[in-house]
Formats: structure tokens, sequence, C-alpha cells
């Protein structure tokens, strides 16, 4: 099975566990910036995200302010 194959075969099954994530109540999260490999996106079932930076130090979340427009 090649990348593409297996990446099509794993698309349902993330698909359900992502649902079932958002039906519990979690959230699922994924880098934000590559260039910013502690920081990622949290993302949860009502659309609302909220980016979080990792210390490296403590493993702890903190909440990244975004710039108001």
């Amino acid at each position: 099975m090649d990348s593409e194959e297996f990446s099509k075969y794993l698309e349902p099954i993330a698909a359900t566990l992502i649902a079932k994530a958002f039906d519990d109540g979690l959230y699922v999260s994924y880098p934000a910036d590559g260039n910013m490999p502690n920081r990622f996106i949290h993302e949860y079932k009502d659309g609302r995200t909220v980016v979080v930076e990792i210390d490296l130090d403590t493993g702890k979340e903190h909440i990244v302010p975004l710039p108001q427009n």
C-alpha cells in the first residue's frame, strides 16, 4: 500500500475518531506553524479555535492572545 492508499484507508477512521472526540466535549489539536514547533491549534466542535503554546520546560499550555483588528 502506498502513502496515498494508506491516507485514503485512514480517512474514515480519522473522521470517526474526530467526531467522537467532539461528541465527548474534547478538541482536535494540530500544529499551528512550522516555525513554532511548540504552538498548536485546538479546534472545538462549535468551530472555535484557540492557539496554545506549550512551555517546553514544564509541559503546560498557555493560550496565545490573537491580535485584535
